[in-house]
């Protein structure tokens, strides 16, 4: 046996090699923790920030969600983890047929009030707003039922983390 290694036995030298994974496991961990805490403070600032364009806020959001979802300790991480099938299942899915309907009573209501002829461009953006929050209801409502409250809980946290760029979709008349 060489020379360095006498007076082991192999059940030590496992041992031994163990421990410094797990020490270096701790380190990284350390590490990552504190990169990831510096990423977040980053990130909000830079998301107060209002000389940030639209693209850097969609790109900040996405990095803000997968700083998140790489956090084992966070609540997303856990309740997207637990429904990430169900979810993708849902999610390809077309919206439901009640889904479907609700909105188009939605739509066809505000139709007749307005009168498709006497709209003008507000009133076509209005129509063009009141989409994206009947879609979102209409997944999460699916999620709430066919997956169970984490799959909606970690829907919504992406929905509230891309918010800015949902509400820009709609001038502050349209909302």
């Amino acid at each position: 046996s060489p020379t360095h290694l006498v007076g082991f036995t192999g059940r030590q030298r496992v041992s031994e090699a163990s421990r410094n994974r797990q020490n270096r496991f701790k380190v990284h961990n350390m590490y990552t923790g504190y990169y990831q805490r510096m990423y977040w403070k980053r990130v909000e600032e830079l998301m107060a920030n209002d000389s940030v364009s639209e693209p850097e806020r969609v790109l900040l959001s996405i990095g803000s969600l997968l700083a998140d979802l790489c956090d084992v300790d966070s609540s997303f991480h856990k309740d997207y983890m637990a429904s990430v099938d169900c979810i993708a299942r849902v999610v390809d899915e077309e919206p439901t047929p009640e889904c479907k309907h609700e909105r188009m009573t939605i739509g066809t209501e505000f139709l007749n009030a307005v009168g498709l002829d006497d709209m003008d461009e507000n009133q076509k953006a209005d129509i063009s707003c009141l989409e994206t929050p009947a879609t979102i209801a209409c997944i999460t409502t699916a999620l709430q039922k066919y997956c169970g409250a984490a799959a909606r809980r970690a829907i919504l946290h992406i929905v509230r983390e891309f918010k800015p760029m949902i509400q820009a979709e709609c001038s502050s008349e349209n909302v």
